[in-house]
């Protein structure tokens, strides 16, 4: 496509958006504004992939001061703001969809599209063998797979080494910016800090003991929590891999990083950042690095628990309830017990989408939950369903088999392993960065999913994917790079042969 074209076709779409809002604000309905929505972010990844998907990634991490300041979700414009990013998942569908058939996108999609596929035929085919009502399968089916669909969606865009120094930067610079955000949100006023809260949460999670969690400029902690610790993941990228001036950032994100865990008072982001940085370390660190790296990480650390010592005590209080029958988290591990019985009694396809752990078995509420006895527990119960999705793993044994759990875990260790392979091959230092802080992402995400659907929620799913995806892309820049330079390595000199 000639510029000029491009430009005319940016233009019309600029007219095009300014008409759908037009319209939806006449109209003024959730439906109306949702659709108005939908075809403007379809757009916008049509027009502008690169500029749609980072205004999308601003909006995640302000979505619920947006939807505060729109009214809230009780409200058509609200309630709109409040599932966009469902909007987005459509319009990244719709591209993926499109994109699939051009053949120089295909290769790249191929594995990921079969992978995703065979998920979706298990899921869906137990669902219409379990006879599960037509919506709510498709609303079960919808959000398992908007990992994958958020992760094709990246591998369509031609990113190159100029997007990736933006994001190396970008994120390096996020850490600090969550930590010193949350510390004013958590000195402001009541009045300020409810502009940051989602009302509808239950509200018993938000501190321990007499300690109060830091949850900065999103609705629950622990969102703010695993926030800091993706961070932290880039900056021990930035510091393995870096620019000199981006290690030094990377230091004050890292520390940013360790502190921000700390005063959330999470657990998973306490235990997945240290073993994603172990892993970080050794698998991509060489020399006096790998030791400097962590010997930082252990002085952050160490100084950390230190000075943290009695909310550490408190968490692990609290985590003592986990292994108490009596306490009153034991629904959490009953989840686990329940969604291993239920993919071996169902085996080899499962329940189907939208039967168990997930968002669609809340809203139409599981028989299963019925026949296995959970609703006369509190916290999964129809009316205290707090604890309904605070698994991931049992989740999608229970819905799509053990067959649906082992090609989504093929998946995720196929990602790790094939940008693993950038991050060692890649000889400029951003696209470095950013495969060596997916993975690390990658690997956090995995160990925080052992208690949370770290990859159905909008927010984590994106951040974790769309990294994936570029450096995904770039990976196979360098290969047909190198194919055009006879097998050898881009910035090195061909041989006089």
């Amino acid at each position: 496509m000639t510029t000029s074209r491009a430009r005319k076709l940016q233009l019309l779409g600029v007219v095009a958006v300014a008409l759908l809002l037009v319209w939806a604000a006449a109209a003024a309905s959730t439906m109306s504004i949702l659709v108005a929505f939908t075809l403007v972010v379809t757009l916008g990844l049509f027009l502008v992939p690169k500029a749609a998907l980072a205004i999308m990634g601003v909006y995640l991490l302000a979505q619920s001061l947006l939807v505060n300041l729109a009214g809230g979700p009780t409200t058509p414009l609200g309630l709109a703001l409040h599932r966009l990013h469902q909007a987005f998942v459509v319009a990244a569908a719709i591209r993926v969809v499109v994109f699939m058939w051009w053949k120089p996108v295909a290769p790249r999609l191929r594995p990921w599209l079969w992978l995703t596929a065979a998920f979706l035929v298990l899921g869906t085919a137990s669902g219409f063998l379990q006879h599960v009502p037509l919506t709510t399968l498709a609303l079960g089916a919808f959000l398992a797979v908007k990992f994958p669909v958020l992760l094709l969606a990246a591998l369509t865009v031609a990113w190159d080494e100029r997007d990736c120094e933006r994001i190396a930067r970008w994120t390096l610079w996020l850490g600090p910016f969550l930590l010193i955000s949350g510390i004013i949100i958590w000195l402001a006023p009541p009045e300020v800090q409810d502009l940051f809260v989602d009302h509808s949460l239950e509200t018993e999670f938000y501190g321990r003991e007499e300690f109060a969690a830091m949850q900065g400029i999103f609705n629950h902690p622990a969102v703010f929590g695993w926030a800091v610790a993706w961070t932290g993941c880039y900056a021990i990228a930035g510091l393995l891999a870096g620019r000199r001036s981006w290690r030094a950032i990377g230091a004050g994100s890292l520390l940013a990083s360790v502190a921000g865990i700390l005063v959330s008072l999470r657990r998973k982001p306490l235990l997945a950042l240290p073993l994603a940085t172990l892993y970080g370390v050794m698998r991509f660190g060489t020399g006096r690095r790998r030791w400097t790296v962590l010997a930082l990480f252990a002085l952050l650390g160490g100084t950390g628990v230190w000075l943290a010592t009695p909310r550490l005590e408190a968490e692990y209080r609290d985590a003592l309830t986990y292994v108490d029958p009596t306490g009153a988290t034991v629904p959490r591990v009953l989840l686990y017990v329940t969604g291993v019985e239920i993919a071996n009694a169902r085996f080899p396809l499962g329940a189907g989408f939208g039967r168990f752990g997930g968002y669609a078995s809340v809203l139409d509420y599981s028989p299963l939950y019925d026949e296995y006895g959970l609703s006369q527990v509190w916290g999964l119960s129809q009316d205290t369903p707090y604890y309904l999705q605070d698994t991931y793993w049992p989740h999608i044994a229970a819905e799509a088999g053990w067959f649906g759990a082992l090609i989504v875990l093929v998946l995720y260790l196929l990602l790790g392993e094939r940008t693993s392979r950038v991050a060692l091959s890649a000889k400029d230092d951003a696209t470095r960065v950013i495969a060596i802080g997916a993975t690390l992402a990658l690997v956090e995400g995995l160990i925080e999913s052992a208690a949370g659907p770290v990859f159905e929620i909008a927010l984590f799913a994106y951040a974790v994917a769309v990294p994936l995806g570029i450096a995904l892309v770039r990976g196979a820049a360098i290969r047909e790079a190198n194919a055009l330079s006879g097998g050898v390595p881009v910035g090195l000199p061909m041989s006089p042969s």
